[in-house]
């Protein structure tokens, strides 16, 4: 121990003496490191941290499996045939996401509510900050209650300690507050954070959706179980099976050809996750590389820099095995240097994090937090970046040739050879890594500039995007259709406005795709996704009709039944034919025959990669919806129209409230939220690459020049022209680099599997970016080749020859 604190004492006293390399050490350690922590802590939110109940690791998810769909939902009359049929469960609960309206005072907004089975806290075991939740089955007090999330109890009821009793406006029904749940429990989803919890009974009396309880081929559901203390997931599997089975013969209907899967949840999670997390922890892993590559560089020339005195302890009896070990000690202190500064600047950017989430009225179930499990993860690469970077120049310390210092000696023979090669080998990686990092970004790039290219069915222009819901003001349907009408004129005449239309909902506004109503194309029926539209909605959005007309004025409530298909739609039920003038039949009783008049292109509803769906679309008046979006194209910025709009919607109806006021642009940013994620991390770890790789090869470029200064000085008296020094050393970088980009390249190759899930529309083994990459580095390459060469062509022979 004594030793090791004269070693710590010595190495601290090194590093001042070396302001220079500590503190560029220190910075490229803290970069690499703290975005190591910072990936590390967003993958933990996201896969690996367990959920806040009881026992997570016995909680279980139960699929109603299908050929289309293996990991599919299930009904609520399923749900309660399996609740009876499996006996390795402790408990099995059903529950479902939807929408809600909450008013309080003047001001309304969406959140998302969990539609839950009644011994839903029952079975997760999960505690409530205070309040009582319904229990397991029903009892005296059926008051219809609702348990809020923490979050939502401190944001909008200000953590108004007496809520519990208190009644709350949830689309349009006055509901109890019955509990306020624990602080970090945000509902099962790891992504997406619900904010209040309604019993199933109550959301299908209140709510009027008793259909989606009763239908067995309603299939909305979530179903998780808690397994019982003996049992295992096979087991539960296997009683699993069996129940799907009987649930077959008894109802061929609704289930044939439908069996069931279980999955323990934390496999399940982590087996999701583990593309992800191998590919951003390999990018930053490549990064950190980088840096320990640079600053072993760096170390092997301060040591050698040392070999005087290095030498003289040796002399005096100093053992190689201590000189090795101060050395090391040495590194570790530079990486606990750099580890805290990565610290330091992880927990900087996991502040950012939230604010780097996309910003929807959707709320994200992710907790960005610097706790025990970063800190540990950031020692651990502080610990492995000091054996990584600090090994070799440690090892090389302790190789220095007494006799050859004590002689005045240069590095000479073998050793300078052995050095160079390690210098050289660092290079070469450190390039072949930047190749990788590079090309990495190029795909990603790519990616998301062939995302921006994509036609999804409509223009791409200035559009404001106002939600309402004039039901909650307790419009009725007439009174709606009135007020519809009226604000799209007033809207439409606004100065900056070219045209405005309304729709039940607006593409790519992550409502799900909107409802879905039962179409009979022949005498068996699917279930289609639709939207009503009010009018010139096609000519607001850009979006062509290919065949056919528009809805018009002749369209209304009382009019003939019409609708428009996509494009998918009519190649699919009408293949060879024009679907103009055919009949199909919408809902499940009354199936109302409706003409189609016109066929659409094919529009992206959900998400901007997905394939071309059957969708239908009729006239708003025909099919009305409480809730709408209006449509507001614009010839002006979209900002400067949003308190016009605003002014505009409180004097036609100051009781309607706004739900939401966006942009197309902010919808297509969304859409695009993970390629431009995906580039954008990328991109910032090339960069960094990069810069470390230029910054490496300028390092090895000067110390040979150092070397060698003597005969460099001797070629010029002999009449060695600049323009040769300068040949001699760039091109040594660009062999160095040349060697680097081709492992590079290569290790691009067989990475190019673990990258196609996460490209769109480009090839892993796109061309442009290999060679993009590769022309990058070179570039660079040569920019830090010629740097020190130019200094090297300067060099005055005299000077250098008296030197010697």
């Amino acid at each position: 121990m004594g030793e090791l604190r004269q070693d710590l004492r010595f190495g601290l006293s090194r590093l001042k003496k070396a302001p220079g390399v500590t503190i560029v050490a220190a910075l490229a350690l803290g970069l690499a490191i703290g975005a190591n922590s910072t990936i590390f802590s967003l993958l933990d939110a996201m896969f690996f941290r367990p959920l806040p109940v009881e026992n997570p690791e016995r909680l279980v998810r139960l699929y109603t499996s299908s050929i289309s769909s293996p990991e599919g939902r299930s009904s609520f009359p399923d749900y309660e045939d399996y609740l009876s049929g499996i006996s390795s469960f402790s408990g099995l609960l059903a529950s479902g996401r939807r929408g809600a309206l909450l008013r309080r005072g003047d001001t309304t907004e969406t959140i998302l509510v969990e539609v839950v089975s009644r011994n839903y806290f029952e079975v997760l075991g999960t505690p409530l900050s205070f309040g009582t939740a319904w229990g397991p089955g029903p009892g005296a007090d059926e008051q219809d209650l609702v348990v809020i999330s923490r979050d939502l109890w401190s944001r909008r009821f200000g953590s108004d300690p007496e809520i519990v009793g208190k009644p709350i406006h949830l689309s349009g029904e006055n509901l109890v507050v019955g509990a306020v749940a624990a602080p970090r429990f945000r509902g099962l989803d790891r992504l997406i954070a619900v904010e209040a919890w309604i019993r199933s009974d109550t959301w299908a009396r209140r709510m009027n959706s008793r259909s989606d309880f009763e239908r067995r081929d309603s299939r909305w559901l979530d179903v998780w179980g808690r397994l019982a203390q003996d049992a295992s997931v096979d087991q539960a599997q296997a009683e699993a099976s069996v129940a799907a089975a009987g649930l077959a013969r008894r109802y061929p209907e609704t289930n044939q050809d439908r069996t069931s899967l279980v999955l323990a949840e934390a496999a399940e999670r982590r087996r999701n996750g583990l593309g992800l997390t191998a590919l951003l922890m390999s990018l930053a892993g490549l990064a950190l590389l980088v840096c320990c590559a640079n600053i072993a560089n760096l170390l092997l020339a301060q040591f050698e820099a040392r070999r005087p005195e290095i030498a003289t302890r040796l002399a005096l009896g100093a053992p190689r095995l201590r000189i090795i070990r101060q050395a090391f000690t040495e590194s570790l202190l530079l990486a606990a240097i750099g580890g805290a500064a990565g610290l330091l600047l992880a927990w900087r950017l996991i502040d950012l994090l939230p604010a780097m989430m996309p910003q929807t009225w959707i709320r994200l179930n992710l907790d960005f937090t610097a706790d025990g499990r970063v800190v540990a993860f950031s020692v651990f690469v502080a610990l492995t970046t000091t054996i990584l970077f600090g090994a070799a120049p440690a090892l090389h310390a302790g190789r220095v040739d007494l006799m050859s210092v004590l002689r005045g000696q240069g590095v000479l023979g073998s050793e300078a050879s052995s050095k160079m090669n390690l210098q050289n080998v660092l290079v070469a990686g450190q390039i072949a890594a930047c190749v990788v990092l590079l090309t990495t970004s190029g795909l990603f790039i790519q990616s998301l500039r062939r995302g921006l290219e994509l036609k999804p069915g409509f223009e791409r222009k200035p559009m404001l995007l106002l939600s309402l819901s004039p039901g909650l003001a307790g419009y009725d349907r007439e009174a709606t259709r009135a007020f519809y009408t009226e604000l799209r004129q007033r809207l439409g005449a606004l100065p900056g406005v070219e045209t405005a239309s309304y729709a039940m909902r607006a593409p790519l506004s992550m409502t799900g795709g909107g409802a879905s109503v039962k179409a009979f194309f022949d005498d068996e029926g699917m279930a289609i996704k639709y939207n009503s539209v009010g009018p010139r909605y096609f000519n607001v959005m850009g979006t062509r009709i290919l065949r056919g007309r528009d809805f018009g004025s002749g369209d209304g409530r009382e009019a003939p039944r019409v609708a428009l298909v996509s494009a998918t739609t009519a190649r699919r039920f009408w293949p060879g034919r024009d679907p103009i003038g055919e009949t199909i039949r919408i809902g499940d009783s009354d199936r109302t025959a409706h003409e189609i008049v016109g066929v659409v292109e094919d529009v992206k509803i959900n998400s901007i990669h997905e394939e071309p769906q059957p969708y239908l679309y009729f006239p708003f008046d025909q099919r009305p919806r409480s809730e709408a979006t209006f449509l507001i194209a614009a010839s002006v910025e979209e900002t400067a129209l949003a308190s016009p709009v605003r002014a505009t919607l409180r004097a036609v109806a100051p009781d309607v409230a706004v739900l939401d006021l966006t942009s197309q642009e902010e919808l297509m940013r969304y859409a695009l939220y993970t390629e431009r994620t995906y580039a954008g991390l990328a991109s910032a770890l090339g960069t960094l690459g990069l810069f470390l790789a230029g910054t490496g090869l300028f390092g090895v470029i000067s110390y040979l020049i150092g070397l060698r200064t003597n005969e460099i000085g001797i070629r010029i008296a002999l009449g060695a022209q600049s323009a040769d020094v300068l040949r001699t050393f760039v091109g040594r970088g660009l062999w160095l680099s040349s060697v680097g980009v081709a492992v590079g390249l290569c290790a691009c190759l067989a990475l190019t599997r673990l990258l196609s899930g996460f490209l769109y529309g480009v090839s892993p083994r796109d061309p442009m970016s290999f060679l993009g990459a590769a022309l990058v580095v070179m570039l660079t390459a040569a920019f830090a080749s010629y740097l020190p060469a130019r200094r090297a062509a300067a060099i005055n022979p005299v000077s250098a020859l008296r030197q010697e």
